[in-house]
């Protein structure tokens, strides 16, 4: 990936790898994780472990909510995963040198 036109100084210069990388691993986790755990809470909440005390439709508002952070959560680290397996450095393996014994010319 190379830098757009747009950007004067860095113009078809390559994107370093932690560049994009960086904000989405500190976003992905948070967004999950929270996501994640409202829909626990609200799991233990309709089967009666903890009180509920608002009305069904301020429970599905929850569960609309906490789908779409798990959701984004979740589809940014896949996202962020397979980002950084694409574009992971490969080491270059070279071949021993031939080592054959050169015949002299007759």
């Amino acid at each position: 990936m190379t830098f757009p036109r747009w950007t004067l100084w860095l113009s078809g210069k390559r994107v370093p790898r932690f560049l994009p990388l960086t904000p989405v691993w500190l976003i992905a986790p948070t967004l999950a994780a929270y996501g994640t755990g409202a829909w626990i809470y609200l799991a233990l909440q309709f089967t009666g472990v903890l009180n509920m005390t608002g009305s069904p439709s301020q429970y599905l508002l929850g569960c609309a909510a906490a789908t779409a952070f798990a959701g984004y959560g979740w589809a940014l680290a896949i996202a962020a995963a397979s980002y950084q397996r694409r574009t992971r450095p490969h080491c270059v393996v070279v071949p021993p040198p031939q080592t054959e014994p050169v015949s002299a010319p007759p």
